[in-house]
């Protein structure tokens, strides 16, 4: 399948759900006029690249524009002076400046003279010859001087500050922002404040925490997919709503990227019938990545730290030894680092805000989505080196569970899935590297041989308790089998209550 010359940005999307988060904001602006106040007055909503913040914050700034209430839009992604990379002499001020002018700009027709003045007064200092303490006290009078604006139009009006992709903005200045601007607002539960990212900030101050309601944007379920289908295509591809959301988990992106395609087909007079969805899966992922991988979620991402989560993308948690086992021995480009440099690498990979902590696993992690779509992939078109990452995994989680304590469990459940993955392969070469699940459990079961049973029932516990609350694995390898599993854990559990 030839994948259509458009760019996505040409293509028009209308939205679909987000009521549940639109209701919330609506409701406090409500509440608001009605009461005149409210406690909570920060709303954060997280997720991965496309999943729908910059989307939403559109359709919150609607409701502020239907409902009459002044409200400012920053878009960090789009302002470089606001950006961790901008100019570093006197960069916090500098940028701060940058910001109040945004917000005051963003208001429209409300103008504060009070406000200009301030930040002419403080640009009029030079960086260079002035006594840093006056610059300072000039700097936090522009930041008094926005907020007292602020507090004069929320007499009459809720005021609302939208802050967007906020993963590109210096922290420095984000510091500054929550100690000078956000904690003064926040008090008098007349201005709400919506601040969206990849991932949730850290907030410093308490005053700030207590006030927050903090939410990570979810993927569609089959329900909204069909709805994204039928509003954006003249087609009837919602039909596909399904077998798409097995390819891109319900992300709104890559269901955006997969609609695009089936649309082309569609108009081509190429569409096949359901029952061969199969046919065209191939392409639709080798599509998904293309343009939603490597063009959107890897846009700002460095060729080696892009070339390292594909390989990391075949493992569900990693720590810095597996990260630089699977880098070393599969990329030729890492395998000249020193071993103390692995350790940077894995800061930088968090720096993208496309890995993160896995508290559940104990390990970081790819984002779900892009890891879903990059190793189906990987898989599809160079198996040979599917099976070797995941044999490399495997050999690790084995000689972690030889060592481990209370995490024995995930390390478990983590060599059955690799193990499961490793089965995919369908290259004869790999052959011998297929194991049974069933088999392979019931040797790790024996590994549980405490003397004492009621601490050999507990492991046997959290053992079963991390198998039955994986949801890939009966994916992977089917209901039956994967109850198959969960049938000999119980079993082996029965009888130590019997010895």
């Amino acid at each position: 399948m030839k994948s259509p010359t458009i760019h996505l940005s040409q293509w028009q999307v209308t939205p679909v759900n987000r009521l549940d988060e639109r209701g919330e904001f609506s409701s406090a602006l409500e509440r608001i006029r009605v009461l005149g106040s409210v406690f909570q007055t920060i709303y954060e909503w997280y997720g991965s690249p496309g999943i729908g913040k910059s989307e939403l914050l559109k359709l919150l700034a609607e409701e502020c524009h239907i409902a009459s209430v002044p409200y400012a839009l920053i878009n960090f992604k789009t302002k470089p002076e606001l950006q961790a990379d901008a100019p570093t002499r006197g960069r916090e001020e500098v940028n701060a400046t940058g910001l109040i002018q945004g917000l005051l700009e963003g208001f429209g027709g409300l103008e504060s003279k009070k406000v200009q003045d301030a930040i002419a007064d403080y640009r009029s200092f030079s960086t260079d010859d002035k006594d840093i303490k006056q610059r300072q006290l000039k700097h936090s009078d522009m930041a008094r001087a926005f907020v007292q604006f602020v507090g004069e139009v929320s007499k009459r009006d809720p005021v609302v500050l939208l802050f967007d992709e906020t993963e590109f903005a210096d922290q420095d200045l984000v510091t500054w922002l929550e100690e000078w601007v956000l904690n003064p607002l926040i008090q008098n539960g007349k201005c709400l404040i919506v601040w969206a990212g990849r991932r949730p900030q850290r907030w410093k101050r308490f005053e700030v925490r207590r006030r927050l309601r903090c939410q990570e944007l979810k993927p569609f379920d089959n329900d909204d997919t069909v709805k994204l289908f039928k509003k954006n295509s003249t087609f009837p591809l919602e039909k596909f709503s399904e077998p798409v959301r097995r390819l891109t988990l319900g992300h709104p992106f890559a269901d955006v990227v997969a609609l695009r395609q089936l649309d082309y087909l569609a108009k081509e007079g190429k569409i096949p019938p359901l029952d061969q969805f199969s046919s065209i899966e191939t392409n639709l992922i080798d599509g998904l990545v293309q343009e939603f991988v490597e063009a959107y979620a890897f846009k700002y991402v460095s060729n080696e730290l892009a070339t390292a989560c594909r390989m990391l993308a075949l493992v569900r948690q990693f720590d810095v030894i597996m990260l630089r086992e699977i880098l070393t021995k599969t990329l030729p480009s890492f395998a000249k680092y020193q071993r103390e440099e692995f350790g940077g690498v894995l800061s930088s990979l968090r720096a993208t805000q496309l890995v993160w902590w896995d508290d559940r696993r104990k390990g970081y992690a790819l984002d779900h989505t892009l890891r879903h779509i990059l190793g189906e992939n990987i898989r599809r078109h160079q198996p040979d080196l599917y099976a070797q990452v995941n044999q490399i995994a495997i050999e690790i989680y084995r000689d972690w569970i030889k060592n481990a304590g209370d995490n024995r469990g995930v390390y478990i459940v983590e060599e059955l899935y690799q193990q499961s993955c490793l089965n995919q392969v369908s290259s004869d070469s790999h052959s011998n590297k297929k194991a049974s699940l069933a088999g392979l459990l019931e040797q790790r079961l024996q590994g549980y041989s405490q003397r004492d049973p009621d601490l050999r029932a507990s492991a046997l516990d959290r053992l079963y308790h991390e198998l039955e609350g994986d949801s890939e694995l009966p994916e992977l390898i089917g209901k039956e089998k994967f109850e198959e599993l969960l049938k000999k854990v119980r079993q082996v559990r029965a009888e130590t209550q019997l010895k």
